[in-house]
Protein backbone atom coordinates (compact mmCIF):
# COMPACT_ATOMS: atom_id res chain seq x y z
CA UNK A 1 0.00 0.00 0.00
CA UNK A 2 1.48 3.57 -0.96
CA UNK A 3 1.95 5.53 2.29
CA UNK A 4 -0.03 8.61 0.74
CA UNK A 5 -3.37 7.40 1.53
CA UNK A 6 -5.51 9.56 -0.47
CA UNK A 7 -4.91 12.89 -2.17
CA UNK A 8 -7.99 14.91 -3.47
CA UNK A 9 -7.63 16.96 -6.48
CA UNK A 10 -5.77 19.81 -4.94
CA UNK A 11 -3.31 22.49 -5.85
CA UNK A 12 0.20 22.92 -3.15
CA UNK A 13 0.01 25.89 -1.34
CA UNK A 14 0.03 28.71 -3.50
CA UNK A 15 2.50 27.09 -5.70
CA UNK A 16 3.08 27.62 -9.64
CA UNK A 17 4.84 25.50 -11.65
CA UNK A 18 6.90 26.94 -14.26
CA UNK A 19 8.13 25.54 -17.60
CA UNK A 20 9.61 27.52 -19.30
CA UNK A 21 13.23 26.80 -20.64
CA UNK A 22 16.07 29.33 -20.14
CA UNK A 23 19.34 29.45 -21.21
CA UNK A 24 21.83 29.14 -17.95
CA UNK A 25 22.35 32.20 -15.86
CA UNK A 26 25.69 34.08 -16.60
CA UNK A 27 26.93 37.66 -15.89
CA UNK A 28 26.76 40.31 -18.50
CA UNK A 29 25.60 43.48 -18.69
CA UNK A 30 22.40 45.14 -19.21
CA UNK A 31 21.04 45.12 -22.74
CA UNK A 32 18.21 47.39 -23.62
CA UNK A 33 15.54 46.59 -26.42
CA UNK A 34 12.17 48.06 -27.29
CA UNK A 35 9.16 45.44 -26.45
CA UNK A 36 6.35 47.01 -27.17
CA UNK A 37 7.02 50.51 -28.59
CA UNK A 38 5.32 51.71 -25.65
CA UNK A 39 8.00 50.45 -23.27
CA UNK A 40 11.92 50.09 -22.80
CA UNK A 41 13.09 46.71 -21.41
CA UNK A 42 16.08 46.59 -19.85
CA UNK A 43 17.32 42.59 -19.21
CA UNK A 44 20.36 42.34 -16.71
CA UNK A 45 21.52 39.58 -13.91
CA UNK A 46 21.53 40.50 -10.14
CA UNK A 47 24.31 38.48 -8.52
CA UNK A 48 23.48 37.66 -4.76
CA UNK A 49 25.31 37.15 -1.39
CA UNK A 50 25.32 33.55 -1.85
CA UNK A 51 26.61 33.65 -4.87
CA UNK A 52 23.15 33.06 -7.49
CA UNK A 53 22.39 34.63 -10.35
CA UNK A 54 19.13 35.90 -11.04
CA UNK A 55 18.00 37.18 -14.29
CA UNK A 56 15.47 39.76 -14.37
CA UNK A 57 13.63 42.69 -16.63
CA UNK A 58 13.05 46.04 -16.14
CA UNK A 59 10.21 47.72 -18.05
CA UNK A 60 9.70 51.14 -18.47
CA UNK A 61 7.28 53.87 -20.13
CA UNK A 62 8.61 54.88 -23.39
CA UNK A 63 10.46 58.05 -22.77
CA UNK A 64 11.44 57.58 -19.22
CA UNK A 65 14.93 57.12 -17.95
CA UNK A 66 16.30 55.70 -15.16
CA UNK A 67 16.79 59.05 -13.52
CA UNK A 68 13.55 60.63 -14.58
CA UNK A 69 11.13 57.36 -13.51
CA UNK A 70 8.69 58.26 -10.47
CA UNK A 71 7.66 54.58 -9.13
CA UNK A 72 8.81 51.17 -9.54
CA UNK A 73 6.97 47.94 -8.90
CA UNK A 74 8.39 44.94 -8.38
CA UNK A 75 6.65 41.90 -9.18
CA UNK A 76 6.80 39.23 -6.25
CA UNK A 77 6.00 35.12 -7.16
CA UNK A 78 3.87 32.84 -4.92
CA UNK A 79 5.84 29.60 -4.23
CA UNK A 80 7.48 27.15 -6.32
CA UNK A 81 9.93 27.49 -8.73
CA UNK A 82 8.49 30.63 -10.71
CA UNK A 83 10.39 32.20 -13.59
CA UNK A 84 9.85 36.23 -14.02
CA UNK A 85 7.04 35.64 -16.28
CA UNK A 86 4.87 33.65 -13.39
CA UNK A 87 3.64 31.60 -16.20
CA UNK A 88 0.33 29.62 -15.22
CA UNK A 89 -0.13 27.87 -18.55
CA UNK A 90 0.33 24.14 -17.07
CA UNK A 91 -2.40 24.76 -14.74
CA UNK A 92 -4.78 26.99 -16.73
CA UNK A 93 -7.95 25.56 -17.54
CA UNK A 94 -7.36 24.09 -21.53
CA UNK A 95 -3.28 25.37 -20.58
CA UNK A 96 -3.70 28.18 -22.39
CA UNK A 97 -0.94 30.82 -22.07
CA UNK A 98 -1.33 32.44 -19.01
CA UNK A 99 1.80 34.76 -18.14
CA UNK A 100 0.37 36.96 -15.34
CA UNK A 101 3.53 38.83 -14.92
CA UNK A 102 3.96 39.46 -18.14
CA UNK A 103 0.84 40.97 -18.82
CA UNK A 104 0.35 42.83 -15.52
CA UNK A 105 4.03 44.33 -16.04
CA UNK A 106 2.68 45.81 -19.94
CA UNK A 107 -0.35 47.05 -17.77
CA UNK A 108 1.37 49.12 -15.40
CA UNK A 109 3.88 50.74 -17.59
CA UNK A 110 0.39 52.00 -19.19
CA UNK A 111 -0.27 53.31 -16.05
CA UNK A 112 3.29 54.96 -16.03
CA UNK A 113 4.83 52.77 -13.54
CA UNK A 114 8.43 51.21 -14.05
CA UNK A 115 8.29 47.57 -13.49
CA UNK A 116 11.06 45.28 -12.42
CA UNK A 117 10.00 41.07 -12.47
CA UNK A 118 13.11 38.86 -11.96
CA UNK A 119 13.32 34.73 -11.81
CA UNK A 120 12.91 33.08 -8.63
CA UNK A 121 16.12 31.67 -7.24
CA UNK A 122 14.21 28.13 -6.93
CA UNK A 123 13.34 28.61 -11.12
CA UNK A 124 17.00 29.01 -11.33
CA UNK A 125 17.84 26.08 -9.36
CA UNK A 126 15.48 23.90 -11.06
CA UNK A 127 17.43 24.71 -14.89
CA UNK A 128 20.79 24.48 -13.37
CA UNK A 129 19.69 20.98 -12.52
CA UNK A 130 17.89 19.98 -15.80
CA UNK A 131 21.04 21.34 -17.99
CA UNK A 132 23.29 19.83 -15.46
CA UNK A 133 25.16 22.44 -14.18
CA UNK A 134 28.26 22.21 -12.09
CA UNK A 135 26.97 24.47 -9.47
CA UNK A 136 23.75 22.77 -9.50
CA UNK A 137 23.99 20.87 -6.30
CA UNK A 138 25.38 23.51 -4.24
CA UNK A 139 22.66 25.90 -5.41
CA UNK A 140 19.89 23.53 -4.33
CA UNK A 141 21.90 22.34 -0.71
CA UNK A 142 21.78 26.61 -0.35
CA UNK A 143 17.80 26.64 -1.25
CA UNK A 144 16.98 24.22 1.03
CA UNK A 145 18.92 24.90 3.85
CA UNK A 146 17.33 28.46 3.40
CA UNK A 147 14.30 28.37 1.95
CA UNK A 148 12.36 31.72 3.24
CA UNK A 149 15.07 34.11 4.50
CA UNK A 150 16.92 34.22 1.31
CA UNK A 151 13.62 35.10 -0.55
CA UNK A 152 13.08 38.14 1.47
CA UNK A 153 17.02 39.09 1.03
CA UNK A 154 16.71 38.66 -2.72
CA UNK A 155 13.67 40.71 -2.98
CA UNK A 156 15.86 43.64 -0.61
CA UNK A 157 18.50 42.94 -3.52
CA UNK A 158 16.55 43.89 -6.17
CA UNK A 159 14.86 47.17 -3.97
CA UNK A 160 18.70 48.08 -3.27
CA UNK A 161 19.30 47.23 -7.10
CA UNK A 162 16.57 49.89 -7.81
CA UNK A 163 17.38 52.75 -5.58
CA UNK A 164 20.61 52.57 -7.17
CA UNK A 165 20.15 53.04 -10.72
CA UNK A 166 16.61 54.66 -10.36
CA UNK A 167 17.42 56.91 -7.66
CA UNK A 168 14.19 59.08 -7.79
CA UNK A 169 11.45 56.33 -8.50
CA UNK A 170 9.13 55.63 -5.35
CA UNK A 171 9.62 51.36 -5.03
CA UNK A 172 6.92 49.55 -4.34
CA UNK A 173 6.03 45.96 -3.89
CA UNK A 174 3.18 43.34 -5.42
CA UNK A 175 3.20 40.08 -4.09
CA UNK A 176 1.24 36.86 -5.30
CA UNK A 177 0.63 34.23 -2.75
CA UNK A 178 3.59 33.80 -0.70
CA UNK A 179 5.09 36.78 -1.98
CA UNK A 180 2.61 38.94 0.08
CA UNK A 181 4.28 37.31 3.01
CA UNK A 182 7.52 38.27 1.50
CA UNK A 183 6.55 41.89 -0.03
CA UNK A 184 5.49 42.34 4.18
CA UNK A 185 8.71 41.35 5.27
CA UNK A 186 10.70 43.36 2.86
CA UNK A 187 8.72 46.30 3.52
CA UNK A 188 9.03 45.84 7.38
CA UNK A 189 12.65 45.88 7.31
CA UNK A 190 13.36 48.35 4.32
CA UNK A 191 12.06 51.55 5.42
CA UNK A 192 12.81 53.13 1.52
CA UNK A 193 9.41 50.76 0.04
CA UNK A 194 6.41 53.38 0.00
CA UNK A 195 3.88 50.34 -0.43
CA UNK A 196 2.66 46.73 -0.87
CA UNK A 197 0.14 45.29 -2.74
CA UNK A 198 -1.48 41.91 -1.88
CA UNK A 199 -3.03 39.40 -4.15
CA UNK A 200 -3.85 36.26 -2.44
CA UNK A 201 -3.05 37.37 1.02
CA UNK A 202 -2.84 34.80 4.40
CA UNK A 203 -2.47 35.94 8.06
CA UNK A 204 -1.62 32.85 9.53
CA UNK A 205 1.68 30.79 9.28
CA UNK A 206 2.55 28.89 6.12
CA UNK A 207 3.19 25.14 6.37
CA UNK A 208 1.64 24.62 9.99
CA UNK A 209 -1.55 26.39 9.22
CA UNK A 210 -2.39 27.33 5.83
CA UNK A 211 -0.92 23.99 4.71
CA UNK A 212 -3.11 22.27 6.99
CA UNK A 213 -6.06 24.16 5.72
CA UNK A 214 -5.50 23.59 2.11
CA UNK A 215 -4.67 19.52 2.70
CA UNK A 216 -7.22 18.72 5.46
CA UNK A 217 -10.26 21.37 5.34
CA UNK A 218 -10.20 21.91 1.77
CA UNK A 219 -11.06 18.70 0.29
CA UNK A 220 -14.31 18.77 2.08
CA UNK A 221 -15.43 21.38 -0.48
CA UNK A 222 -15.09 18.92 -3.16
CA UNK A 223 -16.78 16.29 -1.23
CA UNK A 224 -19.70 17.60 0.25
CA UNK A 225 -22.09 17.71 -3.55
CA UNK A 226 -21.27 14.07 -3.81
CA UNK A 227 -23.25 13.43 0.01
CA UNK A 228 -26.59 13.68 -1.18
CA UNK A 229 -28.24 12.77 2.28
CA UNK A 230 -26.04 14.76 4.20
CA UNK A 231 -24.99 12.18 6.53
CA UNK A 232 -21.29 12.94 5.90
CA UNK A 233 -20.42 9.80 4.46
CA UNK A 234 -20.32 8.32 1.09
CA UNK A 235 -21.38 5.03 -0.21
CA UNK A 236 -20.58 3.00 -3.04
CA UNK A 237 -23.81 4.64 -5.11
CA UNK A 238 -23.01 8.12 -3.85
CA UNK A 239 -19.32 7.86 -5.24
CA UNK A 240 -20.63 6.33 -8.55
CA UNK A 241 -22.62 9.40 -8.85
CA UNK A 242 -19.93 11.78 -8.29
CA UNK A 243 -17.95 12.09 -11.72
CA UNK A 244 -14.01 12.05 -11.33
CA UNK A 245 -13.66 12.88 -7.87
CA UNK A 246 -16.46 9.63 -7.33
CA UNK A 247 -14.24 7.50 -9.02
CA UNK A 248 -11.10 8.52 -7.52
CA UNK A 249 -12.42 8.06 -4.16
CA UNK A 250 -14.03 4.45 -5.63
CA UNK A 251 -10.65 3.19 -6.60
CA UNK A 252 -9.54 4.48 -3.02
CA UNK A 253 -12.35 2.72 -1.16
CA UNK A 254 -10.87 -0.64 0.95
CA UNK A 255 -8.08 1.85 2.00
CA UNK A 256 -10.33 4.59 2.88
CA UNK A 257 -13.09 2.72 4.52
CA UNK A 258 -10.89 1.96 7.77
CA UNK A 259 -13.74 0.98 9.93
CA UNK A 260 -15.37 -1.81 7.29
CA UNK A 261 -18.75 -0.02 7.08
CA UNK A 262 -19.45 0.23 3.24
CA UNK A 263 -19.08 3.96 3.39
CA UNK A 264 -16.51 6.68 3.33
CA UNK A 265 -17.08 9.28 6.09
CA UNK A 266 -15.43 12.59 5.98
CA UNK A 267 -13.37 11.90 9.60
CA UNK A 268 -11.53 9.09 7.68
CA UNK A 269 -11.08 11.16 4.68
CA UNK A 270 -9.74 13.68 6.69
CA UNK A 271 -7.66 11.49 8.65
CA UNK A 272 -5.99 10.25 5.50
CA UNK A 273 -4.99 13.72 4.41
CA UNK A 274 -3.12 14.16 7.57
CA UNK A 275 -1.17 11.92 6.44
CA UNK A 276 -0.47 13.51 4.19
CA UNK A 277 0.02 16.53 5.52
CA UNK A 278 2.89 14.90 7.63
CA UNK A 279 4.39 14.00 4.19
CA UNK A 280 4.70 17.99 3.61
CA UNK A 281 7.14 17.90 6.68
CA UNK A 282 10.57 17.42 5.00
CA UNK A 283 13.71 18.87 6.38
CA UNK A 284 12.85 22.33 3.79
CA UNK A 285 9.62 22.62 5.30
CA UNK A 286 11.16 22.53 8.91
CA UNK A 287 14.45 25.07 7.81
CA UNK A 288 11.17 27.22 6.55
CA UNK A 289 9.76 27.12 9.72
CA UNK A 290 12.26 27.92 11.99
CA UNK A 291 12.82 30.63 9.70
CA UNK A 292 9.14 31.55 10.01
CA UNK A 293 9.38 31.45 13.64
CA UNK A 294 12.07 34.10 14.14
CA UNK A 295 10.03 36.40 12.02
CA UNK A 296 7.37 39.18 12.97
CA UNK A 297 3.98 37.79 12.49
CA UNK A 298 2.31 39.34 9.57
CA UNK A 299 -0.51 40.89 11.99
CA UNK A 300 2.40 42.58 14.27
CA UNK A 301 4.01 44.15 10.59
CA UNK A 302 0.40 45.34 9.40
CA UNK A 303 -0.80 46.41 12.87
CA UNK A 304 2.80 48.60 13.12
CA UNK A 305 2.80 49.73 9.14
CA UNK A 306 3.07 53.11 7.91
CA UNK A 307 3.89 51.87 4.32
CA UNK A 308 0.86 52.13 1.85
CA UNK A 309 -0.84 48.26 1.84
CA UNK A 310 -3.46 47.39 -0.64
CA UNK A 311 -5.40 44.81 -0.31
CA UNK A 312 -6.63 43.01 -3.95
CA UNK A 313 -8.86 39.52 -2.95
CA UNK A 314 -10.60 37.32 -5.11
CA UNK A 315 -13.67 35.99 -2.95
CA UNK A 316 -13.76 32.52 -4.60
CA UNK A 317 -10.34 32.14 -3.89
CA UNK A 318 -9.78 28.72 -2.15
CA UNK A 319 -5.92 28.23 -1.50
CA UNK A 320 -5.84 31.85 0.51
CA UNK A 321 -9.14 32.62 1.58
CA UNK A 322 -10.68 36.04 1.45
CA UNK A 323 -11.24 35.42 5.23
CA UNK A 324 -7.54 36.30 5.90
CA UNK A 325 -8.09 39.51 4.06
CA UNK A 326 -11.71 39.92 5.73
CA UNK A 327 -10.16 39.84 9.10
CA UNK A 328 -7.71 42.35 8.76
CA UNK A 329 -10.47 44.88 7.46
CA UNK A 330 -12.35 43.80 10.34
CA UNK A 331 -9.57 44.63 13.29
CA UNK A 332 -8.58 47.78 11.38
CA UNK A 333 -11.88 49.19 11.63
CA UNK A 334 -13.02 47.78 14.91
CA UNK A 335 -9.35 48.56 16.30
CA UNK A 336 -6.22 50.07 14.52
CA UNK A 337 -8.23 52.29 12.66
CA UNK A 338 -5.29 52.86 10.14
CA UNK A 339 -5.28 54.73 7.22
CA UNK A 340 -2.91 53.20 5.30
CA UNK A 341 -5.01 50.04 3.98
CA UNK A 342 -6.76 49.96 1.09
CA UNK A 343 -9.21 46.78 0.33
CA UNK A 344 -10.68 46.13 -2.38
CA UNK A 345 -12.74 42.69 -2.73
CA UNK A 346 -13.23 40.83 -6.43
CA UNK A 347 -16.43 38.53 -6.41
CA UNK A 348 -16.29 35.15 -7.95
CA UNK A 349 -12.57 35.35 -8.91
CA UNK A 350 -10.01 33.01 -7.82
CA UNK A 351 -6.25 32.94 -6.54
CA UNK A 352 -4.74 34.96 -8.65
CA UNK A 353 -8.15 37.40 -9.84
CA UNK A 354 -9.00 34.37 -12.34
CA UNK A 355 -12.68 34.16 -12.93
CA UNK A 356 -13.81 30.97 -11.65
CA UNK A 357 -17.24 28.69 -12.33
CA UNK A 358 -17.42 28.16 -8.97
CA UNK A 359 -15.57 28.40 -5.51
CA UNK A 360 -14.36 24.61 -5.66
CA UNK A 361 -12.69 25.28 -9.36
CA UNK A 362 -9.41 24.04 -8.94
CA UNK A 363 -7.40 25.47 -12.10
CA UNK A 364 -6.83 28.61 -13.11
CA UNK A 365 -8.08 30.70 -16.03
CA UNK A 366 -6.36 34.03 -17.31
CA UNK A 367 -6.89 37.37 -15.77
CA UNK A 368 -9.48 38.98 -17.62
CA UNK A 369 -8.59 42.40 -19.17
CA UNK A 370 -11.16 44.38 -17.38
CA UNK A 371 -9.66 42.86 -13.94
CA UNK A 372 -6.18 43.71 -15.05
CA UNK A 373 -7.92 47.03 -15.63
CA UNK A 374 -8.88 47.79 -12.08
CA UNK A 375 -5.87 46.26 -10.30
CA UNK A 376 -3.72 48.78 -12.38
CA UNK A 377 -5.93 51.49 -11.73
CA UNK A 378 -6.32 50.93 -8.08
CA UNK A 379 -2.55 50.99 -7.70
CA UNK A 380 -2.59 53.84 -9.80
CA UNK A 381 -4.24 55.72 -7.39
CA UNK A 382 -3.03 54.05 -4.12
CA UNK A 383 0.65 54.57 -5.14
CA UNK A 384 1.40 58.18 -5.38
Amino acid sequence: MKWYVYSVLTLSLCTFPMHTQAKPPTSRPATQKSTPPTQTTTSFTLKTSDGFALRAKIHLPAGTTPSTLKRMVILIHGSGPNNMDLDLTKVTKGQKENKLFKYASHALVAKGFGVLRYNKRTYEVRQALIQRKPYAQKWLATVKANPLNSLIEDTKRFVRYTKKHYPKANIYLYGISQGTYIALQAAHEDKSIKGVALTGFYATPAFTTLTYVQTVIRPLHFLRPLDKNHDNQLDMKELQNGGTIGMQMGLQFAILDANNDGKISFMEVQGANIINYFRFQNKTVQAYNRQEATRPTVMDILKTSSFKVVFLQGMWDNQTPASHTRGIQLINQLKWKKSNFSFTFFPKLGHVLDPRDKYTDLYYSRMSPKTLHTVCSTLDKQFR
